[in-house]
């Protein structure tokens, strides 16, 4: 399968952007297909190639926030935040329904950003995933927690998933699971041929420290991967970070990962002086980052220089968790 493939990532800074329901129907202007005259997408078959397919990652806390705009709340600190994890189940399926709507007019696989859900005592820190067709095919829970996010959720997840899709083989990093290597590794060895990652990164920016999460990620498996940063203030923290598209340094025309922009131009980028966050946009980033790409090129990058060689599979069978059903193993006959 070598069909061409739309990566998008969405930069958001709430504070001068649409709110979330304007952004996704702003999304669906911007980005959605040919229609008839029910409002339905008129490439229906995924086979056609005429017809890029798409994957579109919006930033970590966007779903929350889609659920806080449902129940009229301002996503302002700490106690918004717990109203939103504990929202009634009509504010998630009024948000849901917003998204679906929007993966189906675009044609997408989409990640929605984040949201924290409350799970009795306890809650998760988690990401929607949408089919094409607008079906909620998972949630994926975040499976590490730093330090730096006690304050977020306090209970992690034990699963990491792989989406078949007409994008590829789709793996989800949420949050700074991107900072834990395993992640990545696991989801590239169970097949993944794209990440996708939502992401709020601590503000002030540092482009050091995110080039040690979702880049990293995708020159440690040699997979493309989207991340989408959010940027400005919300639940009484501030974020600031540089939405992305990424692949193989091998096949990037100069050689940076970046396959969005010149690898240059992220570091212009990230640093000048952007100003106040809550009062302006960020006239150097766009809204929306896009490219296109095709599965054959990964394979041209592990051509180059192929790293799982240099692995050692015999080790990782013979341990436990490979087996298990989350595993590896478990989906291999």
């Amino acid at each position: 399968m070598n069909h061409p493939i739309i990566l998008r990532a969405l930069n958001w800074r709430p504070a001068v952007d649409p709110s979330p329901r304007a952004l996704l129907a702003d999304l669906k202007h911007r980005c959605g297909g040919r229609v008839d005259a029910k409002g339905l997408s008129t490439v229906a078959n995924d086979s056609d190639d005429s017809a890029p397919i798409a994957a579109i990652v919006l930033p970590a806390h966007f779903f929350g926030c889609a659920v806080a705009e449902v129940l009229g709340l301002q996503p302002l600190d700490h106690a918004a935040l717990r109203a939103v994890a504990a929202a009634p189940r009509f504010a998630w399926e009024e948000a849901l329904d917003l998204c679906a709507q929007a993966a189906r007019r675009t044609r997408s696989v989409l990640v929605p950003g984040t949201h924290v859900r409350a799970f009795g005592n306890s809650t998760r820190h988690g990401a929607f995933v949408v089919g094409p067709d607008g079906s909620v095919m998972a949630q994926v829970w975040q499976t590490h927690r730093s330090r730096s996010e006690e304050w977020l959720f306090d209970e992690r997840g034990d699963e990491l998933p792989i989406f078949e899709t007409p994008v590829g083989n789709i793996g989800v990093i949420v949050g700074r699971d991107a900072y834990y290597p395993e992640t990545a590794r696991m989801l590239a060895l169970r097949g993944a041929d794209v990440i996708l990652s939502p992401q709020a990164t601590a503000a002030p920016l540092n482009p050091w420290r995110q080039l040690s999460g979702v880049w990293k990620d995708a020159q440690q498996n040699q997979v493309f991967a989207v991340e989408a940063h959010m940027q400005g203030t919300m639940w009484g923290r501030s974020f600031e970070g540089r939405s992305a598209i990424l692949g193989p340094c091998e096949i990037t025309p100069d050689g940076s990962g970046f396959l969005s922009e010149p690898g240059d131009a992220f570091f212009e980028s990230a640093s000048s002086e952007s100003g106040n966050l809550e009062s302006e946009p960020l006239k150097e980033e766009p809204l929306i980052r896009e490219t296109q790409v095709g599965l054959r090129e990964r394979s041209q990058a592990q051509a180059v220089f192929s790293i799982f060689p240099h692995l050692n599979p015999a080790l990782y069978r013979n341990q436990p968790w490979w087996q298990t059903p989350e595993g590896p193993g478990g989906n291999r006959p």
